[in-house]
Formats: C-alpha cells, sequence, structure tokens
C-alpha cells in the first residue's frame, strides 16, 4: 500500500470494518489496486492526519477509472474509513489540484472532519462536499 508506516490502519483492520461479503483481498493487483468483495476491485489509498488536521491522499482518478473501479477506499488514519463513488470523486477533481505522474494526472484528495461532518474539500473558493454517508469509523472496544 504505498509507503510503509505506523500511521494508519492496515487491510486487516479496515476489512474489520467491512461486511463479510465485502472484504479486500490483501493480495493487490496492482499497486493500490485490490480485489473486493465477489468479483469487483477497489482503489485503497491511506494518509496519516497531518498537522493541520487533515487526510491528504494522491488519486490517479481518470487510470482508476479506465481499469474499471467504480470506487475508492480512503483509509484516514486510525479514525476509519471512506469508500467513495468514483464519479463523486471526478466530480471534486475539477477544482482539487493535480500533478503529473506516469499514470495521468494524480488528483490531490483531501478529506476533513469537523463537528460529526466527513468532508472533501479543496480551498475557500469551492464548496465542501459532504461525504459522512461514506465514512465508517474505526470500532472502539
Amino acid at each position: 500500500m504505498g509507503r510503509i508506516s505506523k500511521e494508519f490502519l492496515s487491510l486487516e483492520q479496515v476489512n474489520g470494518l467491512l461486511f463479510e461479503d465485502n472484504k479486500i483481498v490483501e493480495e493487490p493487483v496492482e499497486r493500490s489496486v485490490f480485489p473486493w468483495g465477489s468479483n469487483d476491485r477497489i482503489a485503497v489509498l491511506n494518509s496519516k492526519l497531518y498537522p493541520q488536521k487533515y487526510y491528504w491522499f494522491s488519486c490517479v482518478t481518470d487510470y482508476f477509472m479506465e481499469i474499471g473501479i467504480s470506487k475508492v477506499c480512503f483509509i484516514c488514519g486510525y479514525e476509519g474509513i471512506c469508500i467513495i463513488p468514483i464519479d463523486i470523486i471526478k466530480k471534486y477533481n475539477k477544482y482539487s489540484g493535480w500533478k503529473a505522474n506516469k499514470k495521468g494526472r494524480s488528483y490531490f484528495v483531501r478529506i476533513r472532519q469537523r463537528n460529526g461532518i466527513t468532508y472533501l474539500f479543496a480551498d475557500a473558493d469551492h464548496e465542501l462536499i459532504d461525504i459522512t454517508q461514506y465514512f465508517t469509523p474505526i470500532k472502539m472496544d
């Protein structure tokens, strides 16, 4: 899953948040792309919590769409996960910023939580996109 770190949930912990028939297979098809459920694939991206109190991800949205990914799982540090339909990410990408890489544009995805609401944000000139319905918090014992 990219970098080696102890700053976000492991795939095993992520799977603990998912229904039995929706587990992510821990052997990737390629970097950041994993088998998911019975016969689907999902992109899995992770981020630590930055000092500014948000999560920052780099997402190759167009490439994920080309290979048939319909949802992206964003691992938000130790708080939980957001499994977001890629069409929502695509709309957000219009103002989220990007950089070029070998698979095309890698878009910046930022997730923040405030007052019980989880949302995508870019800058003050753009509306926030409420993604609270897609957030699954880590279960505390």
